[in-house]
């Protein structure tokens, strides 16, 4: 995955978001703060300063901050362009590419990047 122009190694579309946030948070600080908590979906909050409330919520980094993880990768690139939007970054600062590869036993899986 590109970021910001510059390429992060994740293997899930939760690695997508949570490196997504992390990076952001560490870049804007107390603004990621502040903008993260306001976003919320129908039924619940995405963000959070703790996992109470959240199915799977996941730490990001040392911000203190609380991510719900339980999406899908269509949820979560909506909460990943939710979150560069809220910080004046669009589309184009990111790529996502999947690449497949054939493991040793012949099996083929796919790593995003």
């Amino acid at each position: 995955m590109t970021l910001l122009g510059e390429m992060h190694a994740v293997t899930s579309w939760k690695g997508v978001l949570m490196t997504v946030c992390a990076v952001l948070a560490e870049r804007h600080d107390g603004q990621f703060t502040e903008r993260v908590l306001a976003l919320r979906g129908r039924k619940r909050a995405y963000f959070g300063r703790s996992a109470e409330g959240m199915t799977r919520g996941e730490a990001i980094g040392a911000s203190g901050l609380w991510v719900e993880t339980n999406f899908s990768a269509h949820d979560i690139l909506k909460v990943v362009g939710l979150v560069m939007g809220t910080l004046g970054y669009d589309d184009s600062e990111i790529d996502v590419a999947f690449l497949s590869a054939i493991e040793a036993d012949g099996r083929e899986s796919s790593l995003i990047i």
